[in-house]
């Protein structure tokens, strides 16, 4: 009789002996290699495609395995572009590449790869779909005996139909709108209404039903709750749900992102301007449970991220959505994970999606997640109502700010090349000289910001130094 015994999981060595024992062929297709650049260190045969030339993709390819798309794509079909382009069909059967790993599935990509003899590496659409519509997210909330933020879904007719009087009645002056149809777009589907005047304008912008290209079939209105927004990393697993610590968002910074574009605009995160009591962690860590045997029941395993509130004043925690796929924070966060040595979650997504027999420590690993972290990172974007041009270049380096300059360091694009606390990394998608900025949807991304501290003097407030040093990136730039 042979005995099997599953490999337990305890360190990065050994994660990546178990992966490199399976000799996969993984192709990662996205508009930046920067993501998902360290899971070299855990396959064997891993390589990446990306479909936008950036600077930071130029010294990306002098370490690792990365393929560029050539061909001009329109933006709003990236992804699925780059699987239509021949060229990069017959090199993946040549190559006898057999997963495709990207940060959202799509139903049209789903048939595309399996079309292609290849298969996808994480949840079917329909699947990851029901928990990023914030509509149906209400109702298994409701499902799952978790207490939403007061309020309700309601057809666009019966909105557009409705006034400002009847929502303040009902759930207070303030409100909050959320277009449950929209999935992306930083936040940009959440508004603040305080008056009539703010309820009519919203209104008329969508009068026609439709946002930014997309048709709108109904409304969430909410109440507003005072608080701190937060949110909290979650990977599903045959064991639980591993949870991070809870981090704070960075949200709605004139310096980066335009308030002219709408409210609630996600700037990216700051992991050690506050760390919470291990009692609002703990409530945090209990929803997440909760909606871990909903979606493990469903057959939903890899990344989930949830946006929260949290009411200090009475230790609550509401939560606001779920963001059912693979975010921009999960790299720095697991690069600042590695750095501690603890397992990066983006391993247990390929354990489960490979099918790969592992056991853990479920407590422990979970556990060390919850340490303190330090470090931050943001993301600036074209703040103009126009496209702007790049006049000159920034590569992918850490710097120093001194005396209103850029001062070069050294190469580098991780955390782990920042040597103290003046230093700093431009990179993620670093525009070459002559490149277009679109002001709108994801194309206004300029590049990311990586600090090893916090960058935040209160929540809404960069720190001084940190405002000096973006607007010499924007000067230098453009």
């Amino acid at each position: 009789m042979v005995i099997i015994i599953k490999m337990e999981i305890k360190t990065i060595q050994d994660a990546k002996e178990l992966l490199w024992s399976h000799q996969h062929k993984i192709t990662w297709i996205e508009s930046s290699a920067f993501l998902i650049y360290f899971l070299w260190i855990f396959l064997s045969d891993f390589e990446i495609i990306v479909y936008k030339d950036s600077l930071d993709t130029d010294l990306l390819k002098k370490h690792y395995k990365i393929k560029s798309l050539n061909t001009l794509i329109p933006w709003k079909i990236w992804r699925l572009s780059v699987l239509h382009d021949k060229d990069i069909q017959n090199y993946l059967l040549q190559q006898k590449r057999k997963y495709i790993i990207t940060r959202k599935e799509t139903m049209d990509m789903e048939e595309l790869v399996t079309s292609l003899w290849m298969k996808l590496l994480g949840n079917k659409s329909t699947i990851r779909a029901q928990y990023e519509n914030k509509k149906t997210f209400r109702d298994i909330l409701k499902e799952m005996d978790i207490i939403p933020i007061l309020g309700e879904n309601i057809p666009i007719d019966s909105f557009l139909a409705s006034w400002y009087d009847i929502w303040a009645s009902r759930y207070w002056e303030k409100i909050v709108i959320q277009l449950p149809d929209i999935t992306k777009w930083w936040g940009s589907w959440t508004l603040f209404i305080n008056n009539t005047t703010d309820f009519i304008a919203f209104q008329k912008k969508i009068s026609d039903k439709t946002y930014k290209w997309k048709d709108i079939s109904s409304i969430n209105i909410t109440t507003f709750i005072s608080g701190i927004s937060w949110s909290i990393i979650g990977c599903v697993t045959r064991y639980g749900t591993l949870t991070n610590a809870i981090q704070t968002q960075i949200i709605d910074i004139p310096e980066v992102i335009s308030s002219k574009k709408w409210s609630w605009l996600f700037c990216w995160h700051d992991w050690g301007f506050k760390h919470y009591s291990s009692t609002i962690q703990k409530k945090a860590d209990t929803i997440v449970q909760k909606i871990w045997g909903h979606m493990f029941k469903n057959g939903y395993t890899w990344i989930f991220w949830l946006d929260l509130i949290i009411d200090e004043h009475h230790n609550e925690v509401y939560i606001v959505e779920c963001n059912s796929r693979y975010t921009w924070a999960l790299p720095l966060l697991s690069m600042l994970d590695m750095q501690a040595n603890n397992l990066p979650m983006d391993v247990f997504h390929l354990l489960e999606h490979l099918n790969i027999d592992y056991s853990m420590d479920f407590d422990t690993i979970n556990q060390a997640y919850k340490n303190k972290k330090n470090g931050s990172h943001i993301i600036l974007s074209n703040k103009q109502e126009e496209h702007i041009m790049c006049k000159k270049e920034l590569p992918s380096w850490v710097y120093i700010h001194k005396n209103h300059e850029l001062i070069f360091q050294r190469e580098g694009y991780s955390y782990a090349d920042i040597q103290n606390e003046h230093e700093f990394i431009i990179t993620d998608w670093n525009p070459k000289k002559w490149q277009i900025i679109k002001w709108y949807t994801e194309s206004c991304r300029i590049c990311h910001l990586l600090f090893s501290s916090s960058i935040l003097e209160t929540h809404h407030n960069l720190k001084k130094h940190v405002k000096e040093i973006i607007a010499s990136i924007y000067k230098e730039l453009f």
